[in-house]
């Protein structure tokens, strides 16, 4: 059961982040998820990897009314966007720079918490080694489950195989999409 649970999770999380109704994939074409809905506020950031400046532009972007409580938000990005950022303060020849090559400490910028995701897309871009990043309150991301999950079980004798399915309906939406800062074409390192 926590296998099953912990698939669902996964499967969810990728159409919640990753969902586009024009995706050829018909799994993410069921929805648009939080990628593709942050349409108003975008910083390009030009194939640069995840820096202070990124970030910088970011928060300027976001329309004031929404930086007024710089601790309720969150950035958003790709596990390996977050390690390059990290990467690039560990260069600082401080104390300060160090900790982010000897432990596991959080990263921030300007006091708001850099958080990585692992189904955050690293392929997006013509070059398929950018990813995006977003800037919101994560109260902001209204996540609706409809309570009707379906769970059918059916087994192959003759393969040895038992197979589960789990059916639900939900959607993702946000509750004020002026509140989102999308950054695109952030390069990640190989």
């Amino acid at each position: 059961m926590q296998l099953m649970a912990e698939a669902i999770a996964r499967d969810v999380d990728e159409v919640i982040i990753q969902g586009d109704r024009t995706s050829s994939d018909p799994f993410l074409a069921k929805l648009d998820g939080v990628l593709k809905q942050a349409s108003s506020n975008i910083v390009d950031a030009q194939n640069q990897t995840a820096n202070k400046g990124v970030f910088r532009d970011m928060l300027k972007t976001l329309p004031h009314p929404f930086v007024k409580n710089k601790k309720l938000l969150r950035f958003f990005t790709s596990v390996n966007a977050e390690i390059d950022y990290k990467d690039s303060l560990s260069e600082r020849a401080t104390a300060g720079g160090d900790k982010y090559i000897e432990d596991d400490v959080p990263a921030t910028y300007s006091g708001v918490p850099v958080l990585d995701v692992p189904m955050f897309p690293e392929n997006l871009g013509p070059a398929a080694n950018t990813t995006a990043i977003l800037l919101t309150d994560p109260k902001n991301i209204n996540v609706g489950i409809w309570r009707n999950i379906r769970v059918e079980v059916d087994k192959i004798v003759t393969d040895g195989v038992l197979v589960i399915v789990a059916t639900l309906r939900f959607d993702v939406r946000y509750a004020e999409e002026t509140a989102v800062v999308r950054a695109v074409n952030v390069k990640v390192s190989a």
